[in-house]
């Protein structure tokens, strides 16, 4: 789960406002939209998403009415959508069948008990050893290693997911303003996107032996000289009853 952001030119568009955006690097005129991936070794594809709406926004009546904001949506922090997203999962599970886990590859992680319910992870670069990077992880006390590794080894995926969105399907193509338009454009990308992964997942599965074109056979047109002719074979060929000499 992570945001990204959708540049923006004017001040109405739902959630709009000068914030950072991970995309641009900087902070900018923007939206922020937070999504959920499924990822797995085969493939990957986006689950959900919420626009994220700041303090100024959701406390502006009126500039909530105006982009349509429901009234039941409240403030709520870009850490807070995960448990919106796990709300959504449980009442209706994503139907997504990817397949096997994906491995951690180049990193090598450890894991020390922070509380009993949360683990703090370090991983050290194999090809710099030098650099070690650390997470905050959550999990139950009886968690494997493998898996903590496992997840955090995961968690490019889904900003490679939202690029290749707005690559391939124009998840960041939209002119609308609205609260409800926003959420029904990425809605469909997001659908393209998960459209082409499921597609190419099939095709990779199948093999080269069902997507290798035939080979080209012989043209009938034939040209000896200055024209084209069309030689057609006997499909009645007669067999020489000559006797031999």
């Amino acid at each position: 789960m992570d945001g990204t952001g959708f540049l923006k030119k004017g001040i109405t568009s739902a959630g709009v406002q000068r914030q950072y955006s991970g995309t641009a690097g900087r902070t900018e005129n923007c939206q922020i939209g937070v999504f959920a991936a499924y990822a797995t070794s085969r493939g990957r594809a986006l689950v959900d998403r919420e626009l994220y709406l700041s303090q100024s926004w959701t406390a502006d009546e009126d500039r909530c009415r105006a982009a349509r904001v429901p009234d039941s949506r409240g403030f709520a922090t870009k850490g807070e959508a995960p448990t919106t997203f796990l709300r959504r999962r449980c009442q209706r599970p994503a139907p997504l069948r990817l397949g096997r886990r994906t491995p951690a590859g180049d990193r090598c992680l450890r894991r020390r008990p922070a509380h009993p319910s949360g683990w703090v992870l370090a991983r050290r670069s194999v090809s710099v050893p030098v650099e070690i990077a650390y997470y905050l992880a959550y999990a139950p006390n009886g968690t494997r290693a493998a898996d903590l590794v496992r997840v955090a080894g995961s968690r490019w995926a889904i900003e490679e997911a939202c690029q290749a969105a707005k690559n391939k399907c124009g998840l960041d193509q939209y002119e609308v303003r609205r609260y409800p338009g926003w959420h029904r454009h990425i809605t469909l990308a997001m659908l393209a996107y998960a459209f082409l992964t499921t597609i190419a997942v099939r095709t990779t599965e199948r093999g080269p032996a069902e997507t290798t074109p035939p080979a080209p056979s012989a043209s009938p047109w034939q040209k000896p000289a200055d024209s084209w002719t069309l030689c057609c074979p006997d499909p009645h060929p007669t067999t020489d009853q000559s006797p031999a000499p």
